[in-house]
């Protein structure tokens, strides 16, 4: 083995690729890669070292910058086989072969077989790509020794697609669609469970372990009965025992244009043509669609360009728009019954029409395509019911109990969702999320979730390897189009967005939002005229906040006064610190509190016997509302993917906001506002809870929390004494409920959205926290509240402004009517 002289400046090859690093709404996905010396001692069937490993990969001896991804060339022989045969034909039987196309599959097998001396070289190479076509291949790109799957190499050597005539209209190596291929293969042969937990046991004398997905307080109901060990929030990848697959498909988000519908329709086929009888459908908005934007143009078009010996024998014309059939016919179809030639692949592609049950019956589903899932563009795709499809027909289709046959891949871009798929293929993608598991390790769904964020293909940011120029270079770096960039993808991505968002061109900047989504959440924003909320209005006042020279917003902490737990409270500013502030009570308003007792109604703490609430002269003014922690989401490093959320919102105050018993003019007000937030991804509930707490003595606030997840908070304040800060709402029937809070249930989620819509419209222009109103115009639907932590809490504050006031204060506090909002508002 002669080393190259450039050996010892090649890099390490990529050991994983990690899925959705920074976005706050997806779990975090890592994918294992082949190690280069395994990989050939596997192919090679004897242990290689990396140093001869190195040696095997194209483009080895070239110096790294010379390195890049080189498509094979198809032997002159072979390109011309078809012409060959003709010619030999057409002179040996000029009645049967007049034309190039009489030409079959099984006479350019025959010339092969006829004249293997002649085609001896040609047929090494033809047994190669073959190999490659299955098993992947390795290439240097930039002194990186570089791994394309089986799928990647097939699409870009051989797959034709619309390419401006560039590279035989075979496509562009692209480093973003590396991954799109990788995700794509790991979803198709995975095996991976997912537990969030995992208890180690002792049973009859055993130690056993088991991992699992139950909340703590389930786990201990299972193992009450023994001695255990939790070892929780770490994230756990097992694999099925029996070698299972554990993923029916891909729900595939990304920006337009980085074709995604090509290269899903490639890995379709390779799929379904890599072992017999197997069936292809696709399903779009229409049949139409299906037939003439996905079936011709994006997979029968391909294969008829495909080279002779990865195309199938089939029945029938190739250019049929009812689909394709790989099957004999003829003479060959004689043959195999007879056992001369092996059997028929029997594989079928078939475009079907958009009915959910068109699907019902196909044998052994190995590929499902359903062309942009989140769209609804059409009156004849208005029935359409995706989760309804996917769990009651296709589902059902392409699993046999536990065993999964078929894969679905469903590619969308899901930025129109005015139209009304994308609120359904939301649903369908909460239950896919990769660390949402149940008991049997999978998502409820089946699916898992892949997003491709905007900036990674933006056009003129690919440099000369294929790489995506996201961050801004140290220096500039030289595209694939001979420019020279010195700004990233993502500056000049955010760069548009805030010039439209400047000039307020709200249609132009969701418009661009949705071609280059930045994040899972933009990229399901709504558009404007159909969110319910007055969105342009909110717009406007997040621009006029977000580019004022001075900002009104600044960033705190609460600190225990001298670190005396549960005593004053003070606040340090911190540029880094949990909470955004716009306003704080005056000095003196701070830290009044009074004693309560059982008698009133107030629940006494295990330990000592003082219960506090807020003091008179504070209290029914301000309103601490909450969202904690979902416990049941997690991505794969342990950390949460629901964020602790609290909104402090001040109720009308005419102490502060009227002058001589007139009120102020509405833009003076510091009332009637929210007037700080905390939005945080905690690993100790402990921390949170004592922060709200802090803020509650502070401003002498009610904490209204929102269930079914607010047990533990509530259970926090009381036992440290402080139950008289928690509020309680008036029933229908007059009595005051036993649990503080809110219950988030379909009427009052929509009551308190009401409640938000109305804030919004008689009061944007005044709101001082551009964030809180940044989520609200993210907000797509009651559905959407358990993934929008700070609406959830800012929305709960307008209901719990309008909960009873104390008994222990009615009398001691003024009652001024205030039209307004909501009604009429009982006030100080």
């Amino acid at each position: 083995m002669t080393k190259s002289k450039y050996h010892d400046q090649y890099l390490q090859e990529d050991e994983h690729i990690l899925f959705h690093q920074g976005d706050p709404d997806l779990d975090v996905i890592k994918i294992k890669l082949p190690k280069l010396e395994d990989w050939y001692s596997e192919q090679l069937k004897r242990e290689v070292t990396r140093d001869e490993a190195l040696t095997f990969v194209d483009g080895y001896g070239l110096a790294p910058k010379d390195q890049f991804f080189t498509k094979q060339v198809i032997p002159q022989k072979i390109k011309i086989i078809s012409e060959t045969v003709f010619k030999k034909k057409s002179q040996s039987q000029p009645a049967k072969f007049k034309h190039i196309t009489d030409v079959k599959l099984e006479h350019l097998y025959e010339e092969l077989e006829y004249n293997q001396k002649h085609y001896e070289s040609e047929i090494e190479w033809i047994k190669r790509e073959i190999k490659r076509r299955y098993v992947g291949y390795w290439c240097f790109i930039n002194g990186k020794p570089t791994y394309l799957n089986g799928a990647n190499y097939f699409f870009l050597n051989y797959w034709k697609i619309k390419n401006f005539g560039k590279n035989d209209n075979l496509p562009d190596y692209r480093d973003y669609q590396r991954i799109m291929f990788h995700i794509l293969m790991y979803g198709y042969t995975t095996t991976d469970m997912y537990f969030k937990t995992r208890v180690v046991y002792r049973e009859n004398g055993l130690v056993k372990e088991h991992f699992t997905n139950l909340d703590l307080k389930e786990i201990d109901e299972k193992f009450k009965d023994n001695d255990y060990f939790v070892e929780k929030d770490k994230g756990f990848i097992i694999p099925t025992e029996d070698g299972k697959r554990t993923c029916h498909g891909i729900n595939f988000v990304s920006a337009r244009r980085v074709a995604k519908t090509a290269i899903t329709c490639c890995f379709g086929t390779w799929v379904t043509l890599n072992v017999p009888e197997q069936t292809f459908i696709i399903q779009a908005m229409n049949e139409d669609q299906a037939i003439d934007k996905i079936f011709v143009k994006q997979i029968q078009t391909p294969i008829l360009k495909l080279p002779f010996f990865f195309r199938p024998f089939n029945r029938g014309k190739l250019e049929s728009k009812n689909g394709l059939d790989f099957q004999y016919e003829g003479t060959m179809a004689s043959l195999a019954r007879a056992g001369v030639v092996p059997e028929q692949m029997d594989c079928f592609i078939t475009p079907l029409s958009s009915n959910e049950k068109a699907a019902d019956g196909e044998a052994e589903i190995a590929f499902v395509y359903r062309d942009e899932p989140a769209k609804k563009a059409d009156a004849s795709a208005k029935d359409q019911n995706i989760p309804h499809w996917w769990y009651n027909t296709m589902k059902p289709a392409i699993e046999r109990g536990d065993n999964i046959r078929g894969y679905c891949v469903m590619p969308s871009t899901v930025g129109d969702m005015d139209t009304g798929g994308g609120s359904q293929f939301l649903n369908l993608a909460n239950d896919s999320h990769f660390c949402r598991r149940n008991e049997n390790g999978v998502t409820n769904s089946g699916l898992l979730n892949f997003f491709l964020a905007g900036y990674y293909a933006v056009e003129g940011f690919i440099d000369i390897y294929g790489n995506s120029i996201i961050e801004d270079p140290k220096e500039p770096v030289l595209t694939n189009e001979g420019k020279y960039k010195s700004i990233g993808a993502k500056t000049w991505v955010q760069n548009k967005a805030d010039s439209f968002e400047r000039l307020g061109q709200w249609d132009k900047l969701t418009k661009h939002q949705q071609n280059f989504p930045s994040s899972w959440r933009e990229a399901f924003a709504p558009t404007p005229k159909d969110s319910g909320l007055p969105m342009n209005k909110m717009r406007n006042r997040i621009k006029d906040l977000k580019f004022l020279r001075t900002p009104i917003t600044t960033r705190i902490n609460f600190k225990w006064a001298g670190g005396v737990f549960g005593g004053d409270v003070i606040v340090e500013n911190d540029p880094n610190g949990d909470w955004v502030m716009s306003y704080l009570p005056p000095l003196w308003a701070r830290n009044r509190r009074t004693i309560v007792s059982p008698e009133e109604g107030y629940i006494k703490p295990k330990k000592g016997n003082k219960i506090y609430a807020p003091d008179a002269s504070v209290g029914n003014k301000f309103f601490l509302c909450c969202d904690p922690v979902k416990f049941h989401k997690y991505n794969t490093s342990g950390g949460k993917k629901s964020k602790a959320s609290a909104s402090m919102f001040y109720k009308q105050d005419s102490m502060v906001d009227s002058v001589d018993g007139n009120w102020k003019p509405r833009e003076e007000w510091v009332s009637n506002d929210w007037t700080m937030y905390y939005l945080k991804d905690v690993e100790d509930k402990n921390l949170y809870h004592e922060e709200w707490l802090k803020v509650c003595i502070f401003h002498g606030a009610y904490l209204y929390p929102e269930w079914p997840d607010a047990e533990g908070i509530v259970e926090y304040f009381r036992e440290h004494g402080f139950d008289g800060y928690l509020l309680r709402d008036m029933g229908s029937d007059g009595k005051v409920e036993r649990r503080p809070g809110v219950w988030a249930s379909a009427d009052t989620i929509n009551e308190m959205i009401g409640d938000v819509m109305t804030f919004f419209t008689n009061n944007c222009n005044y709101i001082k926290i551009h964030q809180i109103i940044e989520e609200w115009t993210q907000f797509r639907g009651p559905e959407d509240l358990t993934n929008r932590d700070l609406c959830a809490s800012s929305g709960w504050c307008l209901r719990a402004i309008r909960s009873r006031v104390p008994e222990i204060y009615q009398d001691m506090n003024e009652t001024i009517e205030v039209e307004g909002d909501f009604d009429v508002y009982d006030v100080d």
